[in-house]
This record gives structure tokens, C-alpha cells and sequence, in this order.
């Protein structure tokens, strides 16, 4: 399989899980929103929120390096 074929997927499925983890928040918070605040759902949502800034930086530095980094890793 060719290097930037394999750096492709590695970008979709990480954005793929970047989606995932944005519906599971706007979900939770508006469950919690809906069904009222308890210490628990906001634990649930700020863990959410914190897994889902860790998901973004990650997708962020995929594309960065798969568009920015050196020409070398092609080889690989």
C-alpha cells in the first residue's frame, strides 16, 4: 500500500472518530440540558468536552504533518 494512501486513512478514520465524538457531546449536553443538571451529567459532559479537544488536536496534527511534513516519509 502506498504511503500516502495509508497516511489518508489514518486522517479519514480520525476524523471519522473526531464526528463520532462530536455528536457524543452535543448529545450529552443536550440530554443534560433537557433532563436537568445533576453532578454526575456534568462530569459526563466535561469529560466529553476534554476527549473531544484531545480528538481535535490529533486531527489537527495528522493533516498538518500529512500536508506540511517531510517528503521522505513517502518512501515508507
Amino acid at each position: 500500500m502506498p504511503a500516502w494512501f495509508s497516511h489518508s486513512l489514518k486522517i479519514v478514520s480520525s476524523i471519522f472518530f473526531y464526528i463520532i465524538g462530536t455528536v457524543a457531546l452535543i448529545g450529552a449536553v443536550l440530554y443534560t440540558i433537557l433532563t436537568g443538571l445533576t453532578l454526575f451529567k456534568t462530569m459526563v459532559v466535561i469529560g466529553l468536552f476534554l476527549s473531544w479537544l484531545v480528538l481535535y488536536i490529533i486531527v489537527i496534527q495528522k493533516i498538518y504533518r500529512y500536508l506540511f511534513g517531510s517528503k521522505n516519509d513517502d518512501d515508507q
